[in-house]
């Protein structure tokens, strides 16, 4: 929809031949302020943020986005303040190298991922499905969505959400990754998204990157903003001298 003064946060999804979970993205592309497109290659100027989704097929995908350009327009992004973050196999792409000895997922054995993460993935072993609820380590904002994926992510020394609860049991497992003050960051939990306090921390944090106001979102309002409102608009309804009078108690 239309954005307040024609303020849109430019985001950009790279489209992968064989994109998993494509509804990761709709929450965000259905706010106001924000223009999201799928590309397939680089853009001719750079977005505001730039997410690398989940992938079936995840080295050769890696493989293609760098053929297509992708990896230094990354890096540019970030360097002109903007944002990466990567879900699942966006996120294993993010760290520093992917080995699959066992061939789980494709024919490629191994291949160096992006370098924005430190982490280090490998495929094998059970693919791991489960509903879980995460605190995001940053803004405090909760989280709730699921994981699926094969292979095991480590070396990552500064998780971005902490799982409060999976399958209903409690946890306290870190997950994923963060660099650049959190500007860069990746994460196993498809639906984060789909949290609108993490989904407007995420947006207000591209706004405040260019020097824009933040907006609230759908129930966060403004609340001190509002009973101040409405302590006015009594106020100017009421006759507060007569009422001052009252509990002085000369009438």
């Amino acid at each position: 929809g239309p954005a307040v003064h024609g303020e849109w946060v430019r985001i950009e999804v790279i489209r992968h031949p064989r994109i998993a979970n494509f509804t990761d993205f709709d929450a965000l592309e259905a706010e106001p302020d924000v223009s999201l497109r799928y590309a397939e290659r680089p853009g001719d100027s750079i977005p505001d943020a730039i997410l690398i989704p989940g992938t079936k097929s995840t080295i050769p995908d890696l493989r293609r986005l760098k053929e297509a350009g992708f990896a230094g327009y990354i890096r540019r992004c970030i360097e002109s303040g903007g944002s990466v973050a990567g879900i699942c196999g966006g996120f294993q792409m993010m760290g520093t190298r992917l080995r699959d000895p066992d061939r789980v997922e494709s024919s490629a054995e191994e291949e160096a991922g992006l370098g924005l993460l430190r982490s280090e993935t490998v495929f094998g072993g059970q693919k791991r499905t489960a509903r879980v609820r995460a605190l995001h380590l940053e803004s405090g904002a909760e989280v709730s969505g699921y994981e699926i994926h094969m292979g095991a992510t480590q070396g990552e020394e500064n998780p971005a959400f902490r799982i409060t609860e999976r399958h209903g049991e409690i946890s306290g497992d870190l997950d994923g990754g963060s660099a650049e003050g959190g500007r860069v960051w990746g994460t196993y939990i498809h639906g984060v998204f789909d949290s609108a306090p993490f989904r407007r921390h995420f947006i207000n944090a591209l706004r405040a990157g260019k020097g824009w106001k933040p907006i609230p979102g759908a129930g966060e309002t403004d609340l001190d903003g509002d009973l101040d409102r409405l302590a006015d608009r009594v106020r100017a309804s009421l006759d507060m001298d007569g009422i001052r009078e009252i509990l002085a108690g000369r009438r």
